[in-house]
């Protein structure tokens, strides 16, 4: 959010002072001020929107537009300026971390400072929107790198969680089938438990005639 409250204010300065604006300095100054308010909106949202999943594609999204509106409104559409932005976007799509995204954009200002030098040796005037694209173009160029960052980051534990799950799941399998084993182990012994019941009762069974047998045969032998 500061990131986008300093190109928002850069931006905004250079609409108002520009000479070269497309549509006259009421029109100029109607979008520094909707750049300004936008800004504004944005460090007022609740935490909950701040923290959705789709919060950061839709800032980068509207700030691209919001940007490249600005540098076509303020006359610079056709100069360096406008060739390096989108310069430096193409670099910050394709940079795998922010230290070489901030690498190649140095050397890319590097080099605009110097078609900006060569143009002021030619024309003897130097205009504010040449001045303001360096600042702009590098603190766009952070702005993406750290989106990249991040998206890259949360890629790294989405894949991490995957695996994560996987490994759960392969342990769930595994437990799922020791429990299907022990199921079997356990039934087992019911039904074994169950036998050796049956012969217990059929044993005090054998064992209660027995017994009797054995008094009628013990007053047979006193009778005797």
């Amino acid at each position: 959010m500061f990131l986008q409250s300093l190109v928002a204010g850069i931006l905004s300065y250079e609409l108002v002072v520009s000479d070269d604006t497309i549509f006259g300095d009421a029109v100029s100054r109607m979008v520094a001020l909707g750049l300004m308010l936008f800004s504004g909106g944005i460090v007022l949202l609740p935490r909950a929107v701040l923290e959705r999943v789709w919060f950061p594609g839709a800032l980068i999204s509207i700030n691209t537009l919001l940007v490249t509106g600005t540098i076509y409104l303020s006359g610079a559409a056709s100069s360096e300026l406008y060739l390096t932005y989108f310069l430096l976007l193409l670099i910050a799509s394709s940079a795998p971390s922010l230290k070489q995204l901030l690498g190649l954009s140095m050397i890319i200002c590097g080099g605009y400072g110097v078609l900006v030098y060569e143009q002021t040796m030619q024309s003897g005037s130097l205009a504010v929107g040449h001045l303001l694209g360096i600042p702009v173009l590098l603190i766009m160029s952070v702005f993406y790198g750290l989106m990249l960052e991040t998206v890259t980051a949360e890629r790294r534990r989405n894949r991490l969680l995957r695996e994560d799950v996987q490994e759960l799941t392969q342990s769930e399998q595994v437990l799922e089938e020791r429990r299907a084993q022990l199921e079997t182990r356990v039934q087992g012994l019911k039904q074994g438990l169950s036998r050796a019941n049956q012969e217990i009762r059929q044993g005090k069974v054998e064992r209660t005639g027995l017994e009797r047998q054995l008094r009628e045969a013990q007053k047979f032998e006193a009778v005797g």
